[in-house]
């Protein structure tokens, strides 16, 4: 009988320091703020004339669908390696001389682009 009592006791000792433990650690939790280091940065940047912020290294198909613009994709996905080789999510941004994958490029402050480049547009039509 002596050792179920002193079983019972280590087990409700237990019991009480991880309760407290958790509380302590909880009303810490919430009392503290966040570093700013982890707060993202964003970035402003307008797609199809629509200003949108986004978290700095968000590819391009990524702020594109925040604004409810679809571009079309064949190799994306958000879970997996960026393969960019399909062209299939190509868009026109200012200042760049040609067409980019906006699966591949990461967004930039004050970037402008459209949802859907010409080539797009005309093929989409037919």
């Amino acid at each position: 009988m002596p050792f179920l009592a002193t079983l019972r006791r280590s087990f409700t000792t237990a019991a009480k320091t991880t309760t407290t433990t958790t509380a302590a650690t909880t009303k810490t939790a919430t009392t503290q703020t966040p570093p700013a280091a982890t707060i993202p940065n964003l970035v402003t940047l307008y797609i199809n004339d629509v200003q949108i912020q986004v978290p700095t290294n968000t590819p391009i198909i990524t702020a594109a669908q925040q604004a409810g613009v679809h571009i079309p994709r064949f190799c994306y996905h958000d879970r997996l390696a960026v393969a960019g080789n399909c062209r299939m999510c190509l868009v026109e941004v200012e200042r760049m001389p040609k067409p980019v994958a906006s699966c591949s490029v990461p967004v930039q402050n004050g970037m402008k682009g459209n949802g859907l480049d010409k080539s797009q547009k005309a093929s989409s039509r037919a």
